[in-house]
C-alpha cells in the first residue's frame, strides 16, 4: 500500500511540475530587439520583428534611424531603448516613399499612413519613437498619415510626428478611427509639428460629423480617447487645423498646447471633458 501511494504522489508532482511549467510558458513575454545594441533575438527591420513568430509581445529598439513603412496587426509594445544616454529612434521613409496602404473617411480618401495600427487584436503602444515622413512622395490625391490607429486600442506616449506634409494639404501628424469595437486610445506626451491639414484627429469609421462647437450627437460604438499633455505646431498655417474631435463616444482633451495652426477645435461631437478648451490662434494656445 505504502509503494502506491508513494508512486501516486511521484506522479502528483511530476504532473504539477509540468502544469507549472505550461502555465509559465503561456504567460512567457516574447521580446525581439531591432538592432545589435542589446543581447536577444535580433532584427535589422522594425517590420521583420513585428513579422517574426511567435508574435512579439514586445519590441525594443536600438536607437538608430529605421527606413520603413510600418503595418501592426497584433497586440504589442514598441519602445526605444536607452543606450548610453541615447533613445533616439528615428522611422523615417523607405526608398521610394510610402505606398498607399489603406482608406479613412468612410473609405472615400486613399491614404498613405507610415505607421499604421490596423485592426489590431489588442492593445499597441508605441514609446519615445519618432516618426519622420520627410521625402514622403504619396501619390496624387492620397491623404499622409504619420501614425494611423484604424479600429485598434492602445497608447501614443512620448512619439513624434514630424513633416506630414503631402504637397496636397492632406497630411496628418497622429489620426484615431474608431468602429463598432469602439477602441480605447490614449495620446499622450506627443510632439506634432510641420502638417499641412491636421496635427492630432479623433474621428468615427465615416471620418468627422462637425456640427459646432461644443455640439452633442447621439453615436455609440467609435471610439474613446484621452488626448493629454500634447504640443502641436504647424507653420503650415492656412487652413491647417491642431485638433478635431468627431464621431466619437468619449474625448478626454486635457493640458495640451497648439501653436501656429489656423483652426484648432473644429466640432466636438458627443460626450467630452475638457480643461479648459479653446479655439486656436496663430499663436500659441492652450487646450
Amino acid at each position: 500500500m505504502s509503494r502506491i501511494l508513494g508512486k501516486l504522489m511521484f506522479v502528483l508532482v511530476i504532473a504539477a511540475a509540468l502544469l507549472s511549467l505550461g502555465a509559465a510558458e503561456l504567460h512567457a513575454t516574447t521580446t525581439y530587439i531591432v538592432g545589435t545594441c542589446k543581447a536577444g533575438t535580433q532584427f535589422s527591420s522594425i517590420q521583420a520583428a513585428l513579422d517574426a513568430a511567435p508574435s512579439p509581445n514586445v519590441v525594443e529598439v536600438c536607437p538608430g534611424t529605421y527606413a520603413e513603412q510600418i503595418t501592426i496587426i497584433n497586440a504589442v509594445s514598441i519602445e526605444a531603448l536607452s543606450i548610453n544616454n541615447s533613445s533616439y529612434v528615428h522611422i523615417t521613409v523607405p526608398s521610394g516613399g510610402l505606398t498607399t496602404n489603406t482608406t479613412i473617411n468612410g473609405g472615400a480618401t486613399s491614404a498613405a499612413a507610415h505607421v499604421f495600427v490596423k485592426n489590431a487584436t489588442g492593445a499597441v503602444n508605441l514609446t519615445s519613437l519618432t516618426v519622420d515622413s520627410t521625402g514622403n512622395n504619396v501619390a496624387t490625391g492620397a491623404a499622409l498619415v504619420g501614425v494611423l490607429y484604424q479600429h485598434s486600442p492602445g497608447t501614443v506616449n512620448h512619439v513624434i510626428a514630424a513633416h506630414q506634409v503631402s504637397g496636397q494639404s492632406t497630411g496628418y501628424g497622429i489620426y484615431m478611427e474608431g468602429g463598432s469595437s469602439n477602441p480605447s486610445v490614449t495620446v499622450e506626451n506627443c510632439s506634432v509639428y510641420d502638417f499641412d491639414f491636421g496635427g492630432i484627429y479623433v474621428t468615427g469609421p465615416a471620418g468627422p460629423t462637425i456640427v459646432g462647437p461644443n455640439a452633442t450627437e447621439n453615436v455609440t460604438g467609435q471610439i474613446t480617447a484621452k488626448v493629454t499633455k500634447n504640443f502641436v505646431n504647424t507653420i503650415a498655417a492656412p487652413g491647417t487645423i491642431s485638433m478635431l474631435f468627431g464621431s466619437s463616444t468619449v474625448d478626454t482633451v486635457t493640458g495640451n498646447l497648439s501653436a501656429g495652426a489656423d483652426r484648432g477645435q473644429m466640432g466636438c461631437i458627443s460626450k467630452q471633458t475638457q480643461d479648459p478648451l479653446f479655439r486656436t490662434t496663430p499663436s500659441s494656445t492652450r487646450l
